[in-house]
């Protein structure tokens, strides 16, 4: 495009108010910013179709086959992302308003075109995929980081506890007891208080005795209600 010629579309508004019949403006439902980001996919696709298609003072410029130019670029207040189109001089006035339809037309073919490009060429959006963490298993410890930054420790028991009841031991004897306090003795067994209120307690003989009111008698083993 002619210095003087890019100089008329960048001052679209200003000569269209002036009365200039070979150009006209069309407001976009984009603001100025909006509208810039497409520059680039719109002289991409003026290229596809083998158009002249550049970046202008303001926005993006299109060359089309019979001399008309399309310039996408903010108005004069730069308040606007706006469509100019500035015919060839040469032909009949009389025929100004189909040729201009059929620009505005020709436009909004570039522009849809470009719309598509321009999500074809934006970079992906990167998705962190993480998988569902596996339940702890039996005996797990962890610690988590808190929200005030501190940190916080959970200890998963030896194995579910049934319902009602505290917790489960399972003895090295392989039997498993489930209640309150449970306690696995030097012989192996675990034993478990059966009510909340209920404790147990080592016997002289390595075992644990579990209930209410633990008394210790002269055998050395205690007696629990």
């Amino acid at each position: 495009m002619h210095g003087g010629r890019a100089m008329a579309v960048v001052m679209a508004v200003t000569l269209a108010a002036s009365g200039c019949a070979s150009m006209r403006w069309y407001s976009m439902p984009l603001s100025p910013m909006e509208g810039q980001a497409f520059v680039p996919a719109l002289i991409t696709t003026a290229e596809r179709h083998g158009l002249r298609g550049y970046r202008g003072i303001d926005g993006a410029v299109v060359d089309l086959e019979d001399g008309t130019t399309l310039s996408w670029q903010d108005s004069a207040d730069h308040r606007d992302f706006i469509l100019v189109v500035h015919l060839d001089g040469d032909g009949p006035k009389e025929g100004y308003d189909a040729r201009f339809a059929q620009a505005r037309a020709r436009a909004d073919q570039l522009w849809d075109e470009a719309v598509a490009t321009r999500r074809q060429l934006a970079p992906p959006t990167a998705v962190m995929v993480v998988p569902a963490a596996a339940p702890p298993p039996s005996g797990f410890s962890m610690s988590v980081s808190g929200p005030s930054g501190g940190t916080m420790r959970f200890n998963a028991p030896t194995d579910p506890a049934p319902a009602g009841a505290g917790s489960c031991q399972l003895g090295s004897d392989g039997v498993k007891a489930c209640g309150y306090d449970c306690r696995v003795g030097s012989d192996g067994r675990a034993a478990c208080a059966s009510t909340p209120d209920g404790s147990c307690h080592l016997n002289s003989n390595g075992s644990f005795s579990c209930g209410r009111n633990c008394q210790l008698t002269s055998s050395g083993l205690y007696a629990c209600q």
